[in-house]
């Protein structure tokens, strides 16, 4: 078990709770890879809770790892966005508050690329316009991501 769930069995149930996670936009031409999530059916770019004792940069490329088999260095990550997300994740009765900070990578090795069948139904490469069309299907933290990534590409607004 992670540093999250430790930390989620000592709490109360009704009591609210923030954490870091990191998520990374995988860039491949103008396609980014988003994940379809077995628990809440949304889907969102590879990513998780930040670790004790671990960088950002390292908890993007470990969570890109355990997610995809994607492998990547963080010295290729680059700085999209830190996000305050003010809709809460409920997870077991707890609304859980996302401290979010995503990464952008174009260099990676995909060639062993697997699909981590706990967490994710399925995957997909998505177009920008593609995206456009099922935001409202995108979890929150990945949608401010994405804003933010178009924003900063198109200087325009999803």
């Amino acid at each position: 078990m992670g540093y999250l769930a430790d930390a989620l069995k000592s709490i109360e149930k009704d009591r609210e709770f923030i954490f870091v996670g990191t998520g990374v936009i995988v860039l491949a031409g103008d396609r980014i890879l988003m994940g379809k999530r077995t628990d809440n059916n949304e889907w969102c770019i590879p990513g998780g809770s930040l670790e004790l004792h671990e960088s950002l940069e390292e908890c993007a490329v470990r969570e890109l790892y355990e997610e995809t088999n994607i492998k990547a260095n963080p010295k290729d990550l680059k700085l999209n966005a830190v996000k305050f997300i003010d809709e809460p994740i409920n997870k077991n009765g707890r609304a859980i508050y996302v401290v979010s900070v995503s990464f952008v990578v174009t260099e990676f090795d995909d060639s062993e690329m697997s699909l981590d069948s706990r967490e994710f139904s399925k995957y997909g490469w998505f177009s920008h316009e593609e995206i456009e069309l099922i935001i409202d299907a995108i979890t929150p933290y990945t949608r401010e991501g994405l804003k933010a990534f178009f924003e900063q590409l198109y200087k325009k607004e999803i």
